[in-house]
């Protein structure tokens, strides 16, 4: 009986993978993970676009809101400081307060779809009012940016910047107040400047006489 030739054992090499190389494969995989994530969290974004703001008095604002999502839009909120009179679209209730929620002096403008024939489509343009009380710049306030928070009949709520009617700062409001104070204090330091040097004058004229 032939016995079939044996080759002889040529040391194969059995190659494996080194733990730095299981790391970077580890790492490559997570951060592709990671960017799927990303991608389709933004595909599922509705895109959302607020055009408008303040007109040139600071006094009434204007928006056009539009969206792109499969479910419409059934309410709004803009925050506002001052704000008297909020104007929705058709077949929806606006709503201006001067407190939130939790009755802080931090106002919101609502408005709410008042049944399924006032729910905005997406491709279907929405315009909102706002007009601030005449005495607005007294009270501190001036347009700046701002989130305003929307709803969808899906339960998704998204929050998106705009031009809103917005509260200065402490230091901003105290402005008018120490420009006044300063003025007082000018005209009343001129003021005692005047008697002194009428009072000196008058010492003066009378030491000329009492030498005479």
């Amino acid at each position: 009986m032939l016995l079939p030739d044996v080759q002889p054992n040529q040391g194969t090499r059995l190659e494996g993978r080194t733990p730095r190389s299981r790391r970077t494969s580890r790492i490559r995989s997570g951060i592709g993970i990671a960017v799927l994530f990303a991608c389709s969290v933004a595909a599922a974004q509705p895109r959302v676009t607020i055009v408008g703001g303040a007109d040139a008095t600071g006094h009434s604002f204007d928006w056009t809101v539009d969206h792109d999502h499969s479910s419409p839009m059934v309410s709004i909120e803009f925050p506002n400081h001052r704000a008297d009179l909020f104007i929705a679209p058709f077949e929806w209730s606006g709503t201006a307060k001067d407190v939130d929620a939790n009755g802080r002096d931090r106002g919101v403008s609502v408005g709410e779809a008042n049944g399924a024939g006032g729910w905005i489509y997406r491709g279907t343009p929405a315009r909102f009012q706002m007009r601030i009380s005449p005495y607005a710049g007294l009270l501190g306030v001036r347009p700046g940016p701002g989130a305003v928070r929307i709803r969808f009949a899906d339960g998704l709520e998204i929050e998106i910047s705009a031009e809103v009617p917005v509260r200065e700062s402490w230091l901003a409001r105290q402005t008018p107040l120490v420009g006044a104070v300063l003025v007082i204090l000018i005209v009343v330091i001129r003021r005692v400047r005047g008697r002194n040097r009428r009072s000196a004058g008058g010492e003066v004229a009378k030491q000329v006489e009492t030498a005479k």
